[in-house]
């Protein structure tokens, strides 16, 4: 999956799938950090507060369906 530039959509999914996956290796899930790391490598991967909002409740429903 990508948008235009690979940024903001994409780079939701992917942080999406990083949580997920620290979820299930850690038990815990802690957004902002791998974000701030994704952007370190890629400087504006994701975009808008709504796509943060996204993802946070995307985990937080990931999680709370288990």
């Amino acid at each position: 999956m990508s948008g235009s530039a690979g940024l903001g959509r994409s780079g939701t999914f992917m942080a999406i799938d990083m949580g997920i996956q620290q979820y299930e290796a850690e038990g815990v899930v802690d957004p902002l950090k791998y974000m701030c790391e994704m952007r370190q490598d890629r400087g504006g991967i994701i975009q808008t507060a709504d796509q943060y909002i996204y993802i946070h409740r995307a985990l937080r429903d990931y999680i709370t369906t288990l």
